[in-house]
């Protein structure tokens, strides 16, 4: 068994363990429960992803390189669309009421 992440976001951990899942690599997550404790070290209270077969470590450090990515993506800023003005998500690419397509 390899480690392939340490996070105390429970959300991603779960996504990533959906993805690793859908991409048939075997995993064990270690300290899911750690985050509820209480009063703990943050260093204790992390959730450990961790790869069954040596094979599949560089998959599974893909998947949670692409993961990381669509949440730093989520993180950037509204952005306006010049055709209307409608303020949108920034991971939308194209405006749900006029259909204007992002600037570059």
């Amino acid at each position: 068994m390899i480690k392939v992440y340490a996070s105390h976001d429970r959300f991603f951990v779960e996504s990533l363990r959906a993805n690793l899942r859908d991409a048939g690599i075997e995993h064990l997550i270690k300290d899911e429960s750690s985050s509820s404790l209480g009063e703990v070290p943050p260093i204790v209270s992390q959730q450990h992803v961790w790869v069954i077969n040596a094979a599949d470590v560089e998959d599974a450090k893909s998947l949670v390189a692409e993961l990381e990515s669509r949440v730093n993506h989520s993180r950037e800023e509204p952005w306006v669309c010049q055709s209307c003005s409608e303020q949108l998500e920034p991971q939308f690419t194209a405006c749900w009421k006029c259909g204007g397509e992002r600037d570059a």
